[in-house]
């Protein structure tokens, strides 16, 4: 129901912090893999220009059983007994999902499966740039078989637009994984008029990539109408990226315990990190123009004796 739908959490904080690589990588796959290209390609493609890395992946994995999945495979009724089976035995698998499973989903397991290439390892090719290629079966078959313990390792494979060779989702940097990940979700999960809220993105993010995240952001939602995003920063970078005619900037203070909102009303866009952290995070360095300025001002008046 549209009530069930009305939130969705895209963060990856479901399990500890040694799996969380792995959990990023996870997620990142079923963002890409059910996005529909027909309609966001354009901002996929973008994204993945930003970041240098092609829009050709790879999906690979390994069996744990590869005669119980190829005997599955040859009968879908064999298949639906089987996950019904694993998930009474298995109390992780008790989610409705896989209690009502069904020979439908039987059949798009099938279906998805036959997306994938049998070489010397199992892998899935994919293009984003395909807008007329649905990919979601084929998750549906690598989710479900993964979920049931019949295959492993599942990993995305990504490679710089200027070389040849592919590697591992994970051995990207912290930043990189993060905007590939964050931004899939958004193109994924978003709808028209709907709000987003994003604590702290600069988390992990070069300055470079601060810098260009407004930017980004609004390329990753050129495909939605009337959209609100709420972001809570500390970033003096993503600051001076906020135009004034598409955003509002607000200062959150606790003054004896009771918090205090004011709103700037003054532009930030293109202003230097010296004026940004003396005027919003009234952070006062040494060396910090704008405080010098202030500093000059007050002495002069000091000095006029009025």
């Amino acid at each position: 129901t549209d009530e069930d739908n009305f939130y969705k959490y895209c963060g990856v904080r479901e399990t500890s912090n040694a799996s969380w690589t792995a959990t990023l990588s996870r997620r990142s796959i079923e963002n890409l893999l059910n996005v529909p290209l027909r309609l966001h390609q354009e901002s996929i493609t973008e994204l993945f220009e930003y970041l240098g890395i092609d829009t050709k992946l790879k999906i690979t994995f390994r069996f744990r059983n590869a005669e119980d999945l190829l005997a599955l495979m040859g009968d879908p009724h064999e298949l639906v007994s089987f996950v019904q089976s694993y998930s009474k035995n298995n109390s992780r698998m008790q989610v409705d999902f896989f209690k009502k499973f069904s020979l439908q989903d039987a059949l798009r397991v099938e279906a998805g499966w036959n997306r994938i290439s049998r070489k010397k390892t199992f892998e899935l090719d994919v293009n984003l740039r395909h807008t007329t290629v649905d990919y979601s079966d084929a998750y549906f078959a690598i989710n479900v078989f993964r979920r049931i313990g019949l295959i492993t390792d599942v990993d995305l494979r990504v490679q710089k637009i200027d070389s040849t060779e592919a590697y591992p989702f994970a051995s990207s940097s912290s930043g990189e994984a993060q905007l590939l990940y964050c931004f899939s979700s958004i193109i994924r999960h978003a709808k028209d008029n709907c709000l987003i809220i994003i604590d702290e993105p600069e988390i992990s993010l070069h300055p470079a990539w601060q810098i260009k995240y407004i930017s980004l952001l609004k390329r990753a939602l050129s495909s939605f109408r009337g959209c609100h995003v709420l972001i809570a920063t500390h970033s003096h970078f993503i600051v001076s990226d906020l135009a004034s005619e598409s955003s509002s900037l607000h200062i959150f203070k606790k003054i004896e315990g009771i918090s205090d909102i004011k709103n700037v009303e003054y532009s930030t866009y293109a202003w230097s990190a010296d004026n940004i952290l003396y005027d919003v995070f009234d952070v006062r360095n040494v060396g910090n123009l704008a405080f010098e300025r202030d500093l000059e001002l007050a002495l002069t008046l000091i000095a006029q004796k009025t």
